[in-house]
């Protein structure tokens, strides 16, 4: 019942991102916290893939959604101002195409709502 807690904390998030779109930052990755978020969705992503390969679904889980909560956590937390427009987006969509194999109606659903503000037509 956790995880589907944290599967509707994120579904929120990710509609309450898509309301701030307009007043987030944009341009240059520039400052400490972007580059340091930024480099900690592509590590966990590659763990991720990682585990996916070695079929532990379990390290998937740990790292490629939990652990990435926890980045996007402490982001929101240290960042100075406003969050990095496209580094949300590529949160979103890393995050979704790491669940989508294990959780595949809830990636669907949310990659329906959100695919203009991430700017992709659909999930293949």
């Amino acid at each position: 019942t956790q995880a589907i807690l944290k599967l509707t904390t994120f579904e929120d998030w990710v509609f309450e991102m898509e309301e701030k779109k307009s007043s987030m930052r944009t341009g240059n990755l520039d400052n400490f916290f972007d580059k340091a978020f930024d480099n900690e969705i592509n590590e966990l992503a590659s763990l991720a893939k990682s585990a996916y390969e070695e079929m532990r679904f379990r390290d998937v889980i740990v790292n490629g959604f939990y652990r990435m909560l926890a980045a996007r956590d402490w982001y929101r937390e240290y960042i100075p101002g406003e969050q990095h427009v496209e580094l949300v987006k590529k949160f979103i969509k890393v995050q979704l195409l790491i669940l989508a194999p294990i959780c595949p109606h809830f990636t669907e659903h949310m990659w329906g709502k959100v695919s203009n503000f991430i700017d992709t037509k659909g999930l293949l």
